[in-house]
C-alpha cells in the first residue's frame, strides 16, 4: 500500500501536535503501524506521485526537524501544488492526500481529498468543475476511509449520504466507519501518554 501524504497548514500546529495527529490516524485495529508521510517542504523534487515516500513515524518529530513550510497555507495552495505534481510526473496521479488546517486543530479533524475524475459528474447540474473531492473527518476515523479510497475498494459516495456541493465538499457519514475496540483504544491512549511523558506530544 502507498504512503499517505499529509499537509499540515494549521498556524499553531507544532511538532507535538503533529506527533499526536500521527498517533491518532494510525491503523490501531489491525496494528499495521504508521502509514503516512508529512510533507514539510514545497519542493516537488523527490516527491513520489505513486505514494512511495518515507513514512513519518509518530514521535519522530521534534523542534529541530519540524520545519514546516506549509504552515499558514490555504487549501487552494495545497490543491495547486498537487495538480502541479501530477503534471511533473506522468507515471502516476497523486490523487489522494490529507490536509490538517486551523479548523482541524480546533476540532481534531482533518480533510481527506481525492482527485475527481473528469467523467464523475455525480448527476450534478450544471456539471462540476472542481478538481478534488473533499470531506472533513475526525482524526480517529481517518484511517479506514483513507485505506479504502487508496486501494479503490470504495469511493467518496460510499462515505457520504448526499452529493458534493459546487466546491467538491461531501458530508462525511461517521456511522459507516467502525469504532475502535476498547482494547485498541487503550493501546492508543497508552502510546499517547508515553509520548506526552517524553515531551513529544
Amino acid at each position: 500500500m502507498s504512503t499517505g501524504t499529509i499537509f499540515i497548514t494549521a498556524s499553531d500546529a507544532d511538532f507535538k501536535v503533529a506527533n499526536r495527529f500521527l498517533l491518532y490516524i494510525r491503523d490501531w485495529e489491525h496494528d499495521s503501524g504508521d502509514s503516512f508521510h508529512i510533507k514539510l517542504n514545497k519542493t516537488h523534487e523527490g516527491f513520489d506521485v505513486n505514494g512511495d515516500n518515507t513514512v513519518t513515524e509518530a514521535g519522530s518529530l521534534n523542534a529541530e526537524n519540524f520545519t514546516n513550510d506549509w504552515r499558514g497555507a490555504s487549501l487552494s495552495d495545497v490543491e495547486a501544488w498537487m495538480l502541479e505534481a501530477t503534471k511533473r510526473d506522468p507515471t502516476g496521479d497523486p490523487s489522494l492526500w490529507i490536509a490538517f488546517n486551523d479548523k482541524g486543530l480546533e476540532q481534531k479533524t482533518c480533510i481527506l481529498a481525492q482527485r475527481r475524475m473528469r467523467e464523475d459528474d455525480y448527476d450534478l447540474d450544471p456539471a462540476p468543475t472542481f478538481d478534488f473531492n473533499k470531506m472533513r473527518i475526525a482524526w480517529e476515523e481517518l484511517y479506514e476511509p483513507w485505506c479504502n479510497l487508496e486501494i479503490a475498494n470504495m469511493d467518496f459516495q460510499d462515505y457520504a449520504g448526499e452529493s458534493p456541493d459546487e466546491e467538491g465538499w461531501w458530508e462525511y457519514d461517521s456511522s459507516i466507519t467502525d469504532d475502535l475496540s476498547e482494547e485498541k483504544r487503550k493501546l492508543r491512549d497508552d502510546a499517547l501518554k508515553k509520548l506526552e511523558e517524553e515531551g513529544k506530544a
